[in-house]
């Protein structure tokens, strides 16, 4: 189940298992144990969720490092927003997805 599988609350409605499989991606998850004391912390989120540095194909200060890091950092803030459950709540303010704005 999702609480079990990613820390997530209870969605307010029942989920059924295709959209459950269709928002999980087992090949994103990780030892999470082996990389808890590893990595620079970007950014902290509410409750202590925290988002690491990563490997990136692309160079610092490049264009594209800035965009993937804008991207990686804001559905690292959608993904603490639903393990605090902050982004079940109603009037809840969902990043924009545009490049290059907060």
């Amino acid at each position: 189940n999702l609480q079990k599988k990613c820390g997530v609350p209870r969605p307010p409605h029942r989920l059924s298992e295709d959209v459950v499989k269709q928002f999980i991606d087992p090949t994103l998850h990780h030892n999470k144990k082996a990389d808890d004391k590893k990595g620079k912390v970007l950014a902290t989120f509410k409750n202590d969720c925290v988002a690491k540095d990563f490997k990136s194909i692309f160079q610092e200060g490049t264009q594209n490092r800035n965009t993937e890091l804008d991207m990686y950092l804001k559905a690292m803030k959608v993904y603490c927003d639903l393990k605090s459950g902050d982004a079940y709540h109603e009037g809840y303010e969902w990043p924009s997805l545009t490049f290059g704005s907060n």
